[in-house]
């Protein structure tokens, strides 16, 4: 065998590279982020001190005012990946700080830890829905927490927005409900 002995793994992938990023940038307004799939009204504003900060103005409230949600619903970003060839087997990571404020007890239905989930895809535009790659964790409430996570496979070579949502019955945000977000960094990696 030429001598090359079992020191080859041809079953090994071929390492993808980064192909980009996204950082935020909550320091003066929202960075172009925007209510998803909202019921009632939603704001978001940057420049924010979380609940118990120590004076850190960098973070993104986000105010659901006056209806609880009974679907889907979080805060999207569109058209941030426009310079280099995206497909279907490509994979992100993402990472942020999440702030689930829960001021009387029943603003996330409950005390528990609370699903979040975070997609890349692309809006299209049938109810909003962003087709795509998707990765939850459970979060737990008014506690500073510091997320990490890495997808499959994007599975649609036209990504180019991002949300970060709550879908779980018993964990969506009602009336009065409030989080705080910051340094979300999402790193796309694949062929090229």
């Amino acid at each position: 065998m030429l001598g090359l002995g079992s020191s080859i793994n041809l079953s090994a992938k071929p390492s993808k590279k980064l192909l980009g990023t996204y950082t935020s940038d909550f320091s003066s307004d929202a960075d172009s982020w925007e209510p998803w799939l909202e019921q009632g009204t939603v704001t978001l504003t940057g420049a924010q001190n979380r609940p118990g900060g120590s004076g850190d103005e960098n973070w993104l409230k986000v105010d659901y005012e006056d209806t609880s949600q009974d679907d889907l619903s979080g805060i999207k970003l569109l058209n941030i990946t426009t310079d280099w060839t995206r497909d279907i087997n490509d994979y992100f990571t993402v990472s942020f700080k999440i702030w689930l404020h829960n001021e009387s007890g029943e603003d996330w239905g409950g005390t528990d830890a609370v699903t979040t989930a975070f997609r890349v895809g692309h809006e299209t535009g049938v109810g909003e829905n962003i087709a795509g790659g998707s990765i939850d964790t459970s979060v737990n409430q008014d506690q500073e927490v510091s997320v990490f996570m890495r997808s499959g496979a994007i599975s649609t070579a036209a990504y180019n927005d991002i949300a970060l949502y709550f879908i779980i019955p018993g964990d969506l945000p009602l009336a009065d409900a409030q989080f705080y977000v910051k340094d979300i960094v999402v790193k796309f990696y694949g062929n090229g």
